[in-house]
This record gives C-alpha cells, sequence and structure tokens, in this order.
C-alpha cells in the first residue's frame, strides 16, 4: 500500500478558480463536458496558464505519465482544448471526461493543473511568487459504476518536535472506493479548558493509498494536556479517540 504523507497542489496564486473541485458519479463508456471558471485577481492584466491533466505518482508530477503511475489516476480520462490559454476577466476552460467502456467499478480522480506562465509581454504571474511560479490544482473525484467502501482509521500517535506537538492521523480505505470525511482534533489542558482546535473538513482519502494526516499544535506551556480527536463520514462517527498528551519543556 503507498502511503500518502502531503499533497499540496494549492499555493498563493494570483488567479481564482470555480469549482474548487469535482464530485461526479459517471459509468463505463459515458462521456461529458464540463469546464472550469478562472478569474484573474487583476482583470485588467492578462494571464497566461498552462493547463493538463496532472499524473499523480511516486516520482513524477509532470504533464507527462511517469514510471510508476497510481492506479486510481483518470488523467487519460480528460481531454483539454489546449494546454494554454489567455486568461482575461472571467474565463471558462472547457474539457471532457471520457469513462472507456472497459473501466472497473471503483473510485478514481484527476487533478487538472494550471500554472501561470510569464508570457512575452511580461504577464502578471511574473509578480505572482517570486522565484517560484506557483500552480494551483483542481480535484476531479469520480466514482465509476456501484459499489462501497469503508473508511479506516488507525491510531492517534504524538511527537514532540521542540517546541511543538505534532499529530500524525493514519487513514485508508477498504474497498475500490474513494471516502470523504471530517472531523476535528481537540486539546484540553488539565483542568478541561479547550486551548486549541482545528477542524478537518471535507477530506478524501483514495482507495489503496494510505493517507497520513499532520497537525501541528504549539503548546502555551508545559505540561499534562488530552488530545481528542472525532472522524466521520457520511455513516457517521468512524473514529472518536483520547489521548493524553505530555509536553515537556524544549531544550
Amino acid at each position: 500500500m503507498l502511503t500518502l504523507l502531503t499533497l499540496s497542489l494549492l499555493a498563493v496564486v494570483n488567479f481564482r478558480v470555480a469549482p474548487p473541485y469535482f464530485q461526479l458519479r459517471l459509468h463505463p463508456g459515458e462521456t461529458i463536458d464540463t469546464s472550469l471558471l478562472v478569474i484573474p485577481e487583476n482583470e485588467r492584466t492578462p494571464l497566461l496558464l498552462s493547463v493538463w491533466p496532472m499524473v499523480l505518482d511516486s516520482l513524477h508530477g509532470g504533464p507527462e505519465p511517469g514510471p510508476t503511475t497510481y492506479p486510481f489516476s483518470a488523467h487519460r480520462w480528460i481531454t483539454l482544448p489546449t494546454q494554454r490559454m489567455l486568461i482575461q476577466e472571467g474565463t471558462t476552460i472547457p474539457f471532457q471526461i471520457h469513462v472507456p467502456e472497459t473501466t472497473e467499478p471503483g473510485g478514481y480522480f484527476a487533478i487538472i493543473t494550471l500554472k501561470p506562465e510569464i508570457s512575452s509581454e511580461g504577464s502578471s504571474s511574473r509578480r505572482a511568487g517570486a522565484l517560484i511560479i506557483p500552480e494551483y490544482g483542481v480535484t476531479l473525484w469520480i466514482s465509476v459504476g456501484e459499489g462501497s467502501s469503508t473508511l479506516e482509521v488507525g491510531q492517534l500517535e504524538a511527537f514532540q518536535k521542540e517546541n511543538q506537538i505534532l499529530f500524525r492521523i493514519p487513514l485508508w480505505v477498504t474497498g475500490r472506493f474513494h471516502r470523504s470525511f471530517t472531523g476535528y482534533l481537540e486539546i484540553q489542558d488539565s483542568t478541561g479548558h479547550k486551548v486549541f482546535e482545528t477542524l478537518l473538513n471535507k477530506l478524501w482519502v483514495l482507495p489503496k493509498l494510505r493517507r497520513v494526516l499532520t497537525v501541528s499544535w504549539t503548546p502555551p506551556i508545559p505540561g499534562k494536556y488530552k488530545a481528542f480527536l472525532v472522524i466521520q463520514d457520511s455513516t457517521g462517527i468512524v473514529s472518536y479517540q483520547e489521548m493524553g498528551v505530555r509536553v515537556r519543556e524544549a531544550p
């Protein structure tokens, strides 16, 4: 089973995209036409974008397949009219999704990546991020056919790193369909007073891909604390965990 520690495709970009993600249920052999709306922050300045279906695998993240492409990736199902386009005001990017007739039921996904280019006229992408030109990834969650999966949550773990506590939450699914979930992590001090809370809003776990969420917390003072973790999906509460956390003074 592969392990996904972090997949961060969102950065500080100079445009907005709607919708931020797609959730679709399709059937083998089905074809649909849909689109993205891209809105530059500065509508007076044209923005030149590179657009491509990203290939997610363990070694590669570019527009061409790498040697170990993830088996539930649907990047080959997406057809874009072009890989470079000029965005002015609000521009619609059409694309087509075609599910091959031989596709087995299961949960698939694809990521459409949008990256500003530096045009010959010097577009606003030059000012987008100093030395690093940021990218934006729009994820398509595609369920093909009928079926189900079960979300599993491993044991909550905590580690101290200098003056921070790092919480690790392992999750995976049994079955061929991805699962979305929400939840929260709450920290209380020895008196039962809440000192920290973070919400886990609409996150996803892919089939055959173990995901480990990492949450960092800076304690106000050393001492004993208690962590409470709640994970739930469409079926209800999947996991409720309590764990004592001892915070030592950083060396």
